[in-house]
């Protein structure tokens, strides 16, 4: 004879076995600091943007160097550049280069050795507090150029991502040689 206060045997609770108790903690132990880990590597702090346009004109086979992004006060880390993605519409052919302005920011110039040290190919370069990045852009013929903001692709200690970084972008104008 039963109790009336017995549970039949298949309505019981049946607790989980030590054994999977034991596999789901160390599943968990594994999986979150794992996590932290990914997240941490693919996070370092952004580089900073801001709305400015930049604006500038030159004769058709004279490059403008474009300030696309200065280290801002307080930029107290150094970065590995990996590679800058540029997008830009142009009504003709354009060669656009970015670089790495050493010791110095330039606006809108045809003459960036009066501003910049030394301008070396963005690729595998540090970047610190007194660095900037810098567009050549230069036409063989009239063109008008439209530049959007440009991504840095970058690592700092284990971390690395690509992230926007700078100014809006810029209009660029070259005209005809002897126009």
């Amino acid at each position: 004879m039963t109790s009336s206060l017995e549970l039949p045997a298949d309505a019981r609770q049946r607790r989980p076995s030590r054994r999977t108790t034991n596999i789901v903690l160390v599943a968990l132990a594994i999986v979150i600091p794992l996590s932290w880990v990914a997240w941490f590597v693919n996070t370092p702090p952004p580089l900073g943007t801001d709305g400015r346009q930049a604006s500038g004109t030159s004769v058709a086979g004279t490059p403008l160097y474009v300030g696309m992004y200065n280290a801002p006060s307080g930029f107290d880390r150094t970065i590995r550049i990996i590679g800058v993605k540029v997008d830009a519409q142009a009504s003709r052919s354009v060669d656009i280069t970015p670089l790495v302005c050493r010791d110095g920011a330039v606006g809108v110039t045809t003459r960036p050795e009066q501003f910049c040290s030394e301008l070396v190919d963005t690729e595998g370069e540090e970047f610190s507090d007194t660095d900037s990045i810098v567009l050549q852009v230069g036409s063989d013929d009239a063109a008008r150029v439209e530049i959007d903001r440009i991504r840095v692709g970058f690592q700092q200690d284990l971390r690395s991502t690509t992230a926007p970084a700078g100014i809006a972008g810029a209009s660029l104008t070259f005209s005809a040689a002897g126009n």
